[in-house]
């Protein structure tokens, strides 16, 4: 599988050096100012620093509605999104000659409306001399890491809704796909966002995927259906689309296709399997217990930034106009320690910083007692009047006159590296520490153990469900609505206790809309979570528990080797005496009794339809799945009868001019694609991703070997976040009631 994010960098190396391949050390280096709209700070700020810009000549980066200066004697290079607003300021500026030069690097391709548009700002103004390119980039997406992609940033506030009804702090994309006041035209709009972004991703990895997306009527099957027919449109001209090394504008891909007459050997071919995130709403609101998913759920994680807010422990999070807050990047290309660790336990993790910090501490012993050895200093002398160490100084010094001066040499090259990993130890020692004390405050260990039992359908919790929900002393109002809402789906609570349930959360008030609004009983967006999925439920005609507990494959979280689905003490006692040491060390972080901790895997909803779908032969004794689930995503009332044909996917060829291969137990055409094991498989969700989900599928391609696995979501969004937009949706007027 190609490395879409190594891919993206490249691309965007070639445009600083003027869409001239960049060669390390072989290019002179030239000044020239970088201008970019918020989607393309959003796409380079996860990949390059300010320091990696300026090596790059970038000497200046400027946002394209910031009050600019003019420079007059350097070359601009501009990368934006074609939209109407950014072509008009472009034409203020090439008529004002902001610039020496214009390099114009568009994020996705420039329409012929918006091209006549410019053309004819710049001809009125006589500037067009100044503009030396034009460029389609296809670079709207956003690879935070090798194998995660997001379609946009819903943090970006270029995007948010300007609904004065929506309350939403940022309303991703579930909310707006699912939005009742939404016309038409703006739901086309967003599929074919969607299809722009799918699109530009495999045409900056050269490849034509075999195309997977369900049968029935939702936002996947729409984007599936439309981006089969663009690429398909594309690749009509076989000598220059986008797909070729010849055809493909940004040659800076590189890359080959391969033949069409090798259209059937899917062998070779990666598969898209676009899915809708209604498939599975049970994981967008767990508890988890990995680093990185611990991150997004408890601080905010925009764009691999992170943001620590001492509020933050017990508030939704969206604001950053604390001053104490501290700030954080982690750069998946830079840090070795959060590519290695972070989809580890947090226990783990805290033992992996104590590990490295005692590392750390014996290379600088090493470089002290280097330095001590070659020094010029003078000891006490010994009873014979006699320098101790000038026998073993006159050694080192001899072997350093030999040329033995190898390991000396490696200390002081290593210098670098060192500084730059404590630098990012000490980072990790902080963000550990900060976890540590929420997820003791709010006792988030707990919540996990219990989630995962309701999920293995255990039969006995201590304390019971609804013991654990009434404490106040267990995690805050937000974390007690998504464990409810967990045990809901599960059908874990019944019927006629809902009521009993609903009164905990009557003392509780919470408040997610911007700063002012009055606040809300902690009941009443409880009582209105419920009452959207029930709506959910009620239009697909479907059994919510089989979201995630209809396999027995999904694992159980074993501590000391016990099963805790009968024992929920076993091992917590030894948490909380793990929690109270690290606590009590800071930065210090000694693990005892951390072995003991041991998380089962397990295949979550979206992990087994991939291995179902991209498994050759696979049984369905390896996968009892069953997708008939909730669907009510852009809007559409899917019929019953449609509910039973979920589990069936359409598999869909851009490369074949005929009918889609119908993947379903019937039709002989779709044979080779059902039989056939893809080793590169990108997986799309439509409505929203979680870490949680993202990690699953890469425990997942670790166990199979040759198997690659890219995540690709139309957003990231937290647990809290997700909740918020269960709470808008069901507030709309046409969900009241």
């Amino acid at each position: 599988m190609s490395n879409i994010r190594q891919k993206q960098i490249d691309a965007l190396k070639t445009m600083f050096n003027f869409n001239v391949p960049f060669i390390n050390n072989k290019n002179e280096t030239s000044w020239k100012v970088l201008v970019y709209d918020q989607i393309g700070h959003d796409i380079i700020s996860p990949h390059f620093t300010i320091k990696e810009l300026r090596e790059y000549g970038i000497t200046l980066h400027l946002h394209i509605n910031s009050l600019r200066e003019s420079v007059p004697d350097a070359p601009a290079i501009y990368f934006v999104y074609p939209s109407l607003e950014n072509i008009e300021r472009i034409g203020k500026d090439c008529a004002e000659y902001l610039y020496e030069k214009f390099y114009l690097n568009f994020i996705s391709p420039l329409t012929r409306h918006n091209m006549d548009i410019l053309a004819a700002i710049c001809v009125k103004n006589s500037c067009t001399d100044i503009i030396v390119k034009v460029y389609d980039q296809y670079l709207n997406f956003i690879a935070l890491e090798d194998n995660l992609v997001i379609l946009e940033n819903n943090k970006n506030p270029e995007l948010r809704k300007s609904n004065a009804k929506n309350t939403l702090i940022t309303p991703t994309s579930f909310y707006n796909l699912n939005y009742q006041m939404a016309d038409d035209a703006e739901m086309e709009g967003i599929v074919n966002k969607y299809v722009d972004n799918l699109f530009c991703v495999f045409t900056s990895l050269v490849q034509v995927p075999v195309i997977y997306y369900p049968k029935l009527n939702n936002a996947a099957r729409f984007v599936g259906e439309r981006l089969h027919k663009k690429i398909q449109d594309n690749l009509k001209d076989t000598k220059n689309n986008l797909f070729t090394a010849s055809g493909n504008l940004g040659s800076h891909m590189g890359g080959d296709i391969n033949s069409f007459a090798m259209a059937q050997n899917f062998s070779s071919r990666c598969c898209l399997l676009i899915v809708d995130r209604c498939m599975d709403l049970v994981t967008p609101f767990a508890h988890t217990w990995t680093y990185q998913a611990l991150i997004q759920d408890i601080f905010e994680y925009d764009l691999n930034k992170i943001v620590i807010d001492d509020e933050a422990a017990n508030v939704v999070k969206g604001k950053r106009d604390n001053p104490t807050a501290k700030v954080y990047d982690l750069y998946f290309g830079k840090d070795k320690f959060w590519r290695e660790h972070k989809g580890s336990p947090f226990p783990a993790v805290a033992e992996a910083i104590q590990t490295e910090l005692e590392n750390y501490k014996s290379k600088e012993g090493e470089i002290r007692r280097l330095k001590h050895m070659t020094s010029d200093g003078q000891s006490s002398p010994d009873q014979n009047g006699q320098d101790p160490s000038e026998h073993q100084n006159e050694e080192v010094l001899m072997d350093i006159l030999s040329g033995n001066t190898s390991a000396l040499s490696n200390v002081v090259n290593s210098l670098p590296q060192l500084l730059e990993t404590k630098k990012y130890l000490d980072m990790h020692t902080n963000i550990a520490t900060d976890i540590l004390a929420r997820v003791k405050s709010r006792k988030l260990d707990q919540f996990f153990e219990i989630e995962e039992k309701i999920l293995a359908k255990a039969s006995y919790l201590d304390p019971s469900l609804f013991e654990f929900l009434s404490d106040s002393a267990n995690g805050n109002a937000w974390d007690k609505i998504r464990l409810f809402l967990i045990a809901y789906l599960c059908q874990y609570i019944p019927q006629s206790d809902m009521e009993k349930y609903l009164n905990i959360f009557n003392e509780s008030t919470l408040e997610f809309s911007s700063a002012g609004n009055k606040q809300c009983s902690a009941r009443t967006y409880a009582q209105a979570c419920l009452g959207y999925l029930d709506k959910l439920k009620n239009l697909s005609n479907i059994n919510p528990s089989n979201q995630i507990s209809n396999s027995s494959d999904y694992g159980r979280t074993n501590y000391g080797g016990k099963d805790t689905s009968t024992d929920s003490n076993q091992g917590f006692a030894k948490k909380i005496g793990m929690f109270s040491k690290l606590m009590s060390q800071g930065s210090q972080f000694v693990m005892e009794g951390v072995q003991n901790f041991v998380v089962k895997q397990h295949k979550l909803p979206l992990t087994r339809l991939v291995d179902k779908l991209t498994e050759k032969n696979a049984s369905s004794n390896a996968l009892p799945l069953n997708l008939s689930n909730f669907s009510a995503s852009c809007n559409i009332q899917s019929n019953a009868n449609d509910s039973a044909a979920y589990d069936s996917f359409v598999c869909n060829d851009p490369k074949i001019l005929k009918a889609n291969l119908g993947y379903s137990g019937s039709d002989n055409s779709g044979n080779a694609a059902r039989n056939n094991a893809y080793s590169n498989v990108y997986v799309c969700v439509i409505g929203g991703g979680n870490m949680m989900e993202f990690q699953n599928l890469m425990d997942y391609a670790k166990s199979k070997p040759n198997k690659r696995v890219c995540y690709i979501s139309t957003d990231l969004c937290s647990p809290n976040q997700f909740v918020q937009q269960i709470i808008s949706l069901a507030q709309e007027p046409g969900n009241i009631g």
